[in-house]
Order: C-alpha cells, then structure tokens, then sequence
C-alpha cells in the first residue's frame, strides 16, 4: 500500500508491519463502531418499546373511564 512507503523507517519498526498493525487496528475499531452501534439500535427500540407499552396502557385506562 502506498502508506506503507511514506513511513520513515528511523524508530526501527518496518513499515509493513507498521501497516499491517494499522490496518488491524482500523478493523478492530470499525467492529467496535458496528457493536455499539447494534447496541444503540436495540437500545432505543427497547425504550420504543417500553414506551408504546405505556401509552397503550394509558389509552386503554382512559377509554375504560
């Protein structure tokens, strides 16, 4: 990759295993987005949840009123 050839080889690592670690890294972190975002989603459809529960509950006390 292109990366790999600009990264100055002075602090002793080589650059492909520079690039390689920085890859890993990116897909580590991209799988971390995806399950906090998977997390989030359930999350707010939950509460959705709960909350047209109540709502439902609610309207079906004051119909019975």
């Amino acid at each position: 990759m292109g990366l790999a050839k600009t990264i100055n080889d002075s602090n002793g690592i080589p650059k492909k295993e520079f690039e390689t670690s920085l890859l890993y890294l990116n897909n580590q972190i991209r799988i971390i987005e995806q399950k906090l975002s998977l997390k989030v989603d359930h999350k707010i459809e939950t509460e959705f949840s709960k909350c047209q529960h109540k709502i439902n509950v609610s309207k079906e006390t004051f119909n019975r009123i």
